[in-house]
C-alpha cells in the first residue's frame, strides 16, 4: 500500500472511531450545511484510486481489481459536446469533477445495485478534505 493510501486509510479509521474533532450536522443525513461528513462520522465503502476523470459524472477507478468505470448516483449532466450550448455545462462539470477527485484516493459507497445496465459501478463518491469527507455527488448537483 502506498503512503498516500496508508495516510487516507488512517484518516478514514480516525473518522470512523471518532476523529479529533466533531462538527455539528444540520439534517438527518448527517451532512453539515457545507455538504461534508464531519470528523467523528463514519462512511462505509471501498477505498479506490481515481485513474481518470472521464466527464462530469464518470470516473475510472482502481479498487485493486483492475480499472473500472464509476457513475455518480443521482447526477445527470449534459455531455461535454463542442459547439453546443449545453456542452459548456458538461465541460464545466468535468473540470469541477477533475478538481475534486482527479488523481486522488476516494471512498466509493454503493446503493441498491452493484452495477448498472452498462456494467458501470453506480456509487456515492466521498473525497477527503480538511473538515472530513466531502460527498462529491452533492458538489456536482
Amino acid at each position: 500500500m502506498s503512503s498516500v493510501a496508508g495516510s487516507l486509510l488512517a484518516t478514514i479509521v480516525a473518522i470512523a472511531i471518532g476523529g479529533v474533532a466533531a462538527a455539528q450536522t444540520d439534517g438527518d443525513d448527517g451532512l453539515s450545511s457545507d455538504g461534508f461528513m464531519p470528523l467523528g462520522s463514519a462512511v462505509l465503502g471501498e477505498l479506490a484510486q481515481v485513474v481518470e476523470v472521464v466527464d462530469g459524472v464518470t470516473l475510472m477507478v482502481d479498487r485493486g481489481q483492475g480499472v473500472e468505470t464509476v457513475r455518480y448516483i443521482g447526477i445527470d449532466i449534459p455531455e461535454a459536446v463542442p459547439d453546443e450550448g449545453s456542452g459548456r455545462l458538461g465541460r464545466r462539470a468535468t473540470a469541477v469533477n477533475r478538481a475534486l477527485v482527479g488523481d486522488r484516493w476516494v471512498i466509493l459507497e454503493s446503493d441498491t445495485s452493484d452495477t448498472d445496465q452498462e456494467g458501470r459501478l453506480p456509487r456515492y463518491v466521498w473525497a477527503p478534505i480538511a473538515e472530513g469527507l466531502l460527498l462529491v455527488n452533492n458538489e456536482l448537483v
